[in-house]
């Protein structure tokens, strides 16, 4: 294998085995050649180049998606919203919204759509999750994050924090997990 590119990953940091791992697998890139910027926030658009990367290695083995012409990310928009990943309203997002930092809710909901089918292999109960209810905006997409052992919670009590932004090392665990599926974590909140 390569060797990853990123001289602020170290061996040292807890997410350096899933940063290399997505990187790996061709799905994530750098915000530079040899910076990954793991405590930066994610972006609405980069997560949805997150979900058509993930969706693209599914289907067709490999990435071969490439930066689009009028804003860098519009080649993503368009296959997610091709794919049915996410709906068209992404689309009609000004360059504004789509470089502001995505709530953890909003990462879920634009990375659920990437995969079709999730093997719950938690007990999590519905209302379970303290700072997310059944009912709320993308809960039920939550709820199966958690369910299928994508996520765990913050703390022992498996806390969400719906409206925060998710930092790039976070994602990479993320990713890695609903890519790998011998990657998946085991929680059970009741």
């Amino acid at each position: 294998n390569p060797k990853m590119p990123f001289t602020d990953v170290t061996k040292a940091d807890w997410f350096y085995d899933e940063v290399n791992g997505a990187w790996q697998a061709g799905l994530i890139n750098g915000i530079t050649e040899t910076t990954y910027e793991p405590n930066s926030s994610l972006t609405v658009a980069q997560a949805i180049k997150l979900a058509a990367a993930l969706h693209q290695r599914n289907e067709k083995g490999r990435v071969t998606l490439k930066n689009g012409d009028t804003a860098w990310y519009s080649s993503y928009v368009e296959y997610a919203v091709r794919n049915k990943i996410i709906g068209a309203e992404y689309l009609t997002y000004s360059d504004g919204k789509m470089n502001s930092a995505v709530s953890r809710a909003e990462f879920v909901h634009i990375l659920h759509g990437a995969m079709t089918y999730y093997k719950w292999v938690n007990n999590v109960a519905d209302n379970a999750i303290p700072d997310v209810k059944t009912g709320s905006a993308y809960a039920s997409e939550i709820y199966e994050f958690y369910r299928a052992g994508i996520l765990t919670g913050s703390d022992a009590a498996g806390t969400f924090y719906p409206a925060s932004s998710i930092k790039r090392s976070e994602v990479a665990a993320i990713l890695i997990r609903m890519f790998d599926k011998d990657a998946r974590q085991t929680v059970t909140l009741n």
